[in-house]
């Protein structure tokens, strides 16, 4: 994962600055290959244009990104099912996390529930690790 964030950096932060732009004006809070939410045609009723979402779609070879607040999170991978999911992924924040950060999310084994964890990658950006819980 920390080989495809720096191949792609560039795209990452186009990805971040499109979520970042979108959701603050109310068009979309997250988009996937597949999916918007809202839904594509309540979001092209909003404002988004098909172009846009286009840009959105051929950036996008992750499972979708979408905003959390002031965070961005880009999901890479998601195992399991519905709410006992574990999630890996990139995170963009400015918030200082003092905790549950790790120098590898290889094999950290079983999480616990709601945790959220993270590796350093540079200023800002994280790869992470959570845990749904049921």
């Amino acid at each position: 994962m920390e080989t495809t964030f720096r191949t792609n950096s560039k795209e990452f932060e186009v990805l971040r600055r499109l979520i970042t732009e979108d959701s603050s004006t109310g068009l979309v809070t997250s988009v996937s290959e597949d999916r918007t939410d809202p839904d594509s045609k309540e979001a092209f009723r909003r404002g988004l244009s098909p172009e846009r979402l286009e840009v959105y779609r051929r950036l996008l070879r992750l499972w979708g990104v979408g905003r959390d607040g002031n965070d961005i999170l880009f999901q890479a991978s998601a195992t399991g099912w519905l709410m006992k999911a574990n999630y890996k992924g990139y995170l963009y924040t400015k918030d200082k996390l003092q905790r549950h950060i790790e120098t590898t999310l290889d094999g950290v084994g079983e999480i616990k529930c709601g945790s959220l964890l993270v590796k350093p990658l540079q200023e800002y950006w994280y790869l992470y690790s959570f845990k749904d819980c049921p």
